[in-house]
């Protein structure tokens, strides 16, 4: 009996000591939960303030002329001639003498220069935090130069812009973005930094860099941001398809037709006649150069025969000549040319008027900023070599146009 009873005892006193670790341990767990709960309950606050996004509609100033505003899910363009706004998804474009500017909610600005367009992808920040701002466009086609602010936390913004074939990653400073023509996009740095892919690759660029696509891709390595307008412009090693770049004209007013002759140091144009002629080297550039803050022509041509002395009776009659086709910041549009001659005019009645005075038979280099020209080009149309007179024979050797 006695027996029975100290078993019952000691079994009771284990269920006792059971209970007690049991209502221990349901205590530590409980104050961990707490703990947790109390620790990892503001940064569960701040994540989910973090989510709470807003749209920012961009403020757009109309500079000149008319832009076109798409908005998201509207079929047609507006037209606008005042000052406007965009929201996400709105498409804003330029007429090809109009300007805009558009003011980013982190203070940036994108210039959006003639026959542009671009796309407000997103632009947001977080409500409670607006310095966490995210802004995305897409350059569609175009030229925009893009300043990208200042911020106290740079980390917290999100600054992308894409085109066709590449996209980029800004921090603060100046930047242009352009479309040019179907296959190729660029991006050039004159102040700051950037970080561009084009889904494959990803080439950091700095100051004074630039990055053209090629066939869609990015080239092995940055580019000065300087950059040549003109394609296959020097004439001494000249690929097979240069003719699909440089096309051959001839103006003459009469018999015979001038000829142009590749040979190793150059391309030679040549005409022995009667009654004016011209012969021409002509490539369609179609670039648009706004924002460029200079633009060199540089050349090297031979003047080897005239019959006509200096520049003919209208001063534009010379052996080898360079002129440019471009739009003017006025709107108009005035070709340009300088040309080169070694026969001093033989009496008043011959001008020497937009040209200058060269060897016989010997390269020379020529080299000028047309950035300097009264009214300053905006748009450059195309580049012509040309030799012209009655009888004519000159050379070139090199020409480009370099901007930055």
């Amino acid at each position: 009996m006695q027996q029975s009873i100290a078993s019952q005892v000691g079994a009771s006193q284990q269920q006792y000591r059971g209970l007690q670790r049991l209502a221990w341990a349901t205590l530590v767990v409980s104050f961990l939960a707490f703990v947790l709960i109390a620790y990892s309950a503001p940064f569960a606050l701040d994540w989910a303030i973090g989510r709470i996004r807003q749209d920012v509609a961009v403020p757009v100033r109309v500079i000149s002329g008319q832009v076109y505003v798409l908005t998201a899910g509207s079929p047609s363009w507006v037209v606008r001639a005042e000052a406007t706004t965009l929201n996400p998804g709105d498409s804003i474009s330029t007429h090809e003498t109009a300007q805009a500017f558009l003011d980013l909610p982190d203070g940036s600005k994108v210039h959006l220069y003639p026959d542009s367009e671009v796309r407000l992808r997103s632009s947001n920040v977080v409500r409670y935090r607006p310095e966490n701002v995210q802004i995305v466009l897409d350059q569609v086609r175009g030229y925009s130069r893009i300043a990208v602010a200042p911020v106290v936390e740079p980390q917290k913004r999100s600054f992308h812009v894409d085109a066709p074939h590449l996209t980029a990653q800004l921090q603060e400073g100046s930047f242009a973005v352009e479309v040019i023509g179907e296959s190729r996009s660029s991006i050039a740095v004159r102040r700051g930094d950037a970080v561009v892919s084009d889904g494959e690759r990803q080439q950091a660029l700095t100051v004074g860099e630039r990055a053209t696509t090629e066939d869609g891709g990015l080239p092995a390595a940055p580019l000065p941001a300087a950059q040549d307008l003109v394609l296959m412009g020097d004439f001494t090693a000249l690929a097979p398809d240069w003719e699909e770049i440089w096309h051959e004209e001839d103006r003459s007013e009469d018999d015979p037709r001038g000829t142009v002759t590749p040979k190793p140091d150059g391309l030679y144009m040549e005409r022995r006649g009667d009654g004016h002629g011209q012969t021409l080297l002509v490539q369609q550039v179609n670039r648009p150069v706004w924002d460029f803050e200079e633009l060199v022509l540089r050349v090297r041509v031979k003047a080897i025969y005239q019959s006509l002395s200096g520049g003919g009776t209208a001063g534009t009659e010379y052996p080898i000549m360079v002129r440019v086709l471009f739009q003017d910041i006025s709107g108009g549009e005035t070709p340009w040319y300088h040309g080169f001659y070694y026969a001093r005019p033989t009496d008043d009645r011959y001008s020497t008027r937009g040209g200058s005075l060269a060897p016989q038979g010997e390269w020379h280099d020529y080299e000028v900023d047309l950035m300097q020209l009264t009214p300053r080009p905006t748009y450059i149309r195309a580049i012509e070599v040309v030799a012209t007179g009655w009888s004519y024979e000159g050379a070139v050797q090199h020409v480009s146009l370099v901007g930055e």
